[in-house]
């Protein structure tokens, strides 16, 4: 996943489970506009192995901060985090049609910054990172 978001009233994830048997493998999940990364809910009553992912930082205790699961919540599963990736260039997260950090939908590449700008500045960044041509 990369920059996806999710949300509730009361606080915000990346990725929020709500089934059985989910294995999260192999992805970039970097989102410091969430409280967390991922979150589970309380219909989750299996352990999730959210294991060999680049969570942006370099400790297990830092990985751990970014998950909300039963050792944080008294009556959900846990999620296992170990091993974890210490550097995001262990993961390919991009495509041959679209630069690093951005997703390919359709014909167009789209990034996900987790901050509100008007349409025009939105451009006017893109014009200065040279993903587009025209202002």
């Amino acid at each position: 996943m990369i920059y996806n978001t999710g949300q509730r009233s009361d606080e915000t994830f990346t990725i929020l489970l709500d089934g059985t048997n989910t294995g999260i493998t192999g992805n970039y999940i970097v989102n410091a506009g969430n409280e967390f990364e991922i979150a589970l809910t309380s219909r989750v009553t299996e352990t999730v192995y959210a294991t060999n992912n680049y969570w942006g930082v370099r400790s297990l205790e830092e990985v751990r901060g970014r998950v909300r699961d039963g050792k944080s919540i008294i009556g959900h599963a846990d999620i296992e985090q170990e091993p974890f990736l210490t550097e995001p260039s262990d993961i390919e997260f991009f495509s041959s049609s679209c630069q690093p950090g951005y997703t390919l939908e359709g014909s167009q590449c789209f990034s996900y910054k987790p901050a509100a700008v008007d349409y025009n500045t939105a451009k006017s960044i893109c014009f200065l990172l040279r993903i587009i041509h025209d202002p």
